[in-house]
């Protein structure tokens, strides 16, 4: 780390005075985890770290905070930009609304109001950028995660990020770096799974030590590189679209948090053995993710509690389904391992490219379904459905695959299978709403699945009966 100080300026809008802003409720758990994570292994102070959010307390927050207003966001821009000197770093992180009205972008406050947008928004080159580039700071840090939108709504101020918003958020002088969310065309998504924005959420994990190198450090490199390649495996999940943007002009490398402590070089003495277990529970806390401390731990119960839950609505959404071509069956539950070999497989490697094994204890909870048609080019699949427990969180985890029969020979559907899963907290999933949400996008993704793959499958039968229907033409 460097010897400088490291001020930072943390906002997240979650709520807005205008009712034409819709809420965006994870703003605030982005701006208090940033936070956190900067305090924990960043090496920024409390007091040079100013948290703009709405409705917490600070005991909940272990932060001084204020409202995040327009005057409030230029107040705390402009101290740190001026306490900061040649050798100190200064962050600013912002989660909200943006928006490009006449040719000028803005970030939204807490009282912006539209038909004075001029006056109560948060001007993004005369205000924000202006303040900044009057700083002696010799590193400046901007991470905007604007343009936001609930994941799977359609909610947003504006459509997409525009070219203007987006050139405003990167500019980038000498010593300054910019990284936004998403592209210009693009929104930046919220998920209720997560409970945060998206591209929010890899920012936190990277700087909580997913993003660090051999040495257990942070650089600011490291962790665009993260966050870039994790949102895109997420849109890949999710069939979604973000492109997280990037520019800078720093000299050097710029370390931003260090998760992995090298030993001391002396053990104190102690005289009290339970002095030794406090500093040693101390010690372990400093590198834990904050996160990662108050984890309610699943037992078998709860997760038959779960899986009756899911059993019980994957039964009611199957039966509602009439359709004289395609008829569906349901198998009882078992494990998934004694359902299906091959889907197994598919969730062992699933589980395996997530560095979740050991966390997985091999209880699952599964259902087939069996979609069977009647007609030639709507293709036989089959939809595997399980809960599966981890040491603090739930997936519930799908395999859909087309199933060829014998005639079809050379037909190979592309792709061949689809799977994928859903996230819960032990709290989510018991409560039920959020289950039934996933399954409902679940049947979603299998229902477009099976018209891809009966697309595919009517262009086969064709292919192979156009000779027929010629030699028909010149027999006639």
């Amino acid at each position: 780390m460097s010897n400088g100080k490291r001020y930072a300026v943390i906002i997240g809008v979650s709520k807005y005075e205008d009712d034409g802003f819709p809420a965006l409720p994870y703003a605030k758990n982005d701006a208090i985890r940033v936070a956190r994570a900067l305090v924990t292994v960043g090496g920024f102070k409390k007091e040079q770290v100013y948290l703009l959010v709405n409705d917490v307390s600070a005991p909940t927050t272990d932060f001084q905070y204020f409202a995040p207003t327009r005057s409030n966001v230029l107040e705390k821009l402009k101290i740190v930009a001026d306490d900061a000197s040649q050798d100190d770093l200064v962050l600013v992180f912002f989660a909200g609304h943006g928006v490009e009205a006449s040719k000028n972008p803005y970030l939204l406050s807490c009282d912006t109001k539209m038909n004075v947008l001029a006056h109560t928004g948060v001007r993004v080159v005369e205000d924000m950028n202006d303040i900044l580039g009057k700083s002696s700071a010799k590193t400046i840090l901007r991470i905007f995660d604007s343009c936001r939108s609930p994941f799977g709504g359609t909610r947003t101020v504006m459509e997409c990020m525009t070219k203007g918003f987006e050139d405003a958020l990167m500019y980038h002088g000498s010593g300054w770096a910019s990284f936004s969310s998403c592209s210009s065309g693009e929104v930046s998504y919220e998920s209720s799974e997560l409970e945060q924005g998206v591209f929010s959420y890899y920012v936190c994990e990277g700087l909580e030590g997913k993003a660090a190198n051999e040495n257990g450090v942070v650089t600011f490199d490291s962790l665009v590189n993260y966050v870039r390649i994790s949102v895109d495996n997420w849109c890949g999940e999710q069939g979604r679209k973000q492109t997280p943007h990037m520019k800078q002009d720093l000299s050097g490398v710029v370390p931003l948090t260090v998760t992995k402590r090298a030993a001391p070089s002396a053990t104190p003495s102690i005289d009290n053995p339970f002095d030794a277990l406090q500093l040693a529970i101390d010690r372990h806390l400093a590198g834990t993710p904050p996160d990662a401390r108050n984890l309610t731990f699943t037992d078998p119960q709860e997760l038959e509690s779960v899986a009756q839950t899911a059993q019980a609505r994957i039964r009611e959404l199957a039966e509602s389904f009439q359709n004289p071509r395609v008829s569906l069956s349901l198998s009882e539950r078992k494990s998934l391992r004694h359902l299906d070999a091959h889907a197994w497989n598919q969730l062992l490697a699933s589980v395996g490219s997530r560095k979740l094994r050991q966390e997985f204890p091999n209880n699952t909870s599964a259902m087939r379904l069996e979609f069977t048609s009647t007609e030639v080019v709507i293709p036989n699949t089959s939809l595997v459905v399980a809960l599966v427990r981890f040491s603090f969180f739930y997936w519930v985890w799908y395999y859909h695959v087309c199933i060829k029969d014998p005639f079809q020979d050379a037909f190979s559907p592309s792709p061949l299978s689809t799977s994928g899963f859903f996230t819960f907290k032990p709290k989510a999933a018991v409560d039920g709403r959020k289950l039934d949400a996933a399954l409902r996008e679940l049947f979603k993704r299998c229902s477009s699945d099976i018209v891809s793959w009966s697309g595919q499958l009517k262009e086969y039968v064709n292919s192979r009966i156009d000779p027929l229907r010629k030699l028909g033409d010149i027999i006639e």
